[in-house]
């Protein structure tokens, strides 16, 4: 069986994790995959759809096409799975989160003109079983072979307690709200460092003494969650955030770090309330839910051990895996 990926960038999260990742596996099991980069030009796109007709199954991942580049993929795709983790309906949280008549028209033509929909969670499933019937949810998943929990020695580091974010220059503006609390964490604990992952960082000139800047890179990605004693996943509520696949989370949990997040869309579900990790809204929640995890090392690393547990069972790429494997069986009427 021959499958092609098709996305916007290789080096992008949504191509990482929601495909590349688990080519190793779906090559093991027999399937032949290639994967592209979609071009730029028209001519070249033209020329790459005309050679999906060899695949067995085309697999999209979330790009919106307009009509004329829509209609030449999909005449000559046999069987086409739209793969989306973002609400792209919408405009990013930075324009509003509002809708997009563009995106729109164009998310509806091709979740009705797709085989098969593949939505990173419930909120996002929801956006397509408007139009279409054909949709399973596969939350993005983590490799847990590859994020797994550090040995960290609090003793070693004089019992500095590091609040750890990472991100990208796309989600860092999300922690400006939160610009205060950390600050107000530091006048209440002195020891405490917070480490920024990313490739762009707060302009906070007050956090000289406390702000961590580390550039992100992906052969150093695994120490840095493991250098974090808890991981922060701050959003605002709103129709673009509600559709996030909480992966920045899946990672903290994944690496066995407890983890404070804001209760926006499947983060609820991701985490259990006191058991896995905490959630907070306000100012005060948040205060509260950090200050507890600084104060209580036997707390984190008891919701870092149910936190690993939860990814095990539900969202590594283990579990994960077979699940994409059956959708792209499917066409041919096999089931593993």
């Amino acid at each position: 069986m021959k499958v092609a990926f098709l996305t916007t960038r290789m080096d992008k999260p949504s191509g990482r994790y929601r495909f590349l990742q688990y080519v190793p596996y779906l090559e093991k099991e027999g399937l032949s995959v290639e994967s592209f980069t979609i071009p730029k030009g028209i001519l070249r796109r033209r020329k790459l759809f005309s050679s999906l007709k060899r695949f067995d199954v085309v697999f999209l991942q979330k790009r919106l096409f307009g009509y004329i580049d829509w209609h030449s993929l999909r005449s000559h795709a046999k069987y086409l799975v739209y793969d989306f983790d973002d609400a792209v309906v919408f405009n990013d949280s930075n324009k509003g989160a509002s809708r997009s008549a563009v995106r729109s028209k164009r998310f509806a033509r091709t979740i009705f003109g797709s085989d098969m929909i593949i939505a990173g969670n419930a909120y996002l499933e929801s956006l397509a079983t408007a139009i279409a019937d054909e949709v399973v949810v596969i939350p993005t998943p983590v490799d847990s072979d590859r994020y797994v929990v550090g040995d960290r020695v609090e003793e070693k580091d004089k019992g500095l307690v590091v609040i750890g974010w990472i991100g990208s220059r796309a989600t860092v503006g999300y922690l400006e709200p939160y610009r205060g609390i950390l600050g107000e964490l530091y006048r209440r604990y002195p020891d405490i460092k917070f480490k920024v992952v990313s490739d762009e960082f707060p302009d906070w000139p007050e956090s000289e003494s406390w702000l961590i800047k580390k550039r992100w890179r992906y052969d150093e990605e695994v120490a840095d969650i493991q250098s974090f004693d808890i991981g922060i996943m701050p959003l605002v509520d709103d129709e673009w955030t509600r559709g996030k696949c909480a992966f920045k989370l899946l990672q903290y949990m994944s690496s066995g770090i407890s983890a404070v997040a804001s209760p926006v869309g499947v983060n609820t579900e991701v985490i259990d309330e006191g058991v896995n990790g905490l959630l907070a809204v306000n100012e005060s929640e948040w205060l509260d839910a950090i200050s507890k995890l600084i104060e209580d090392a036997g707390l984190r690393k008891g919701l870092g051990k149910e936190a690993r547990k939860t990814i095990e069972e539900r969202y590594s790429l283990r579990v994960n895996a077979p699940k994409l494997l059956n959708v792209l069986k499917a066409n041919i009427g096999r089931k593993v």
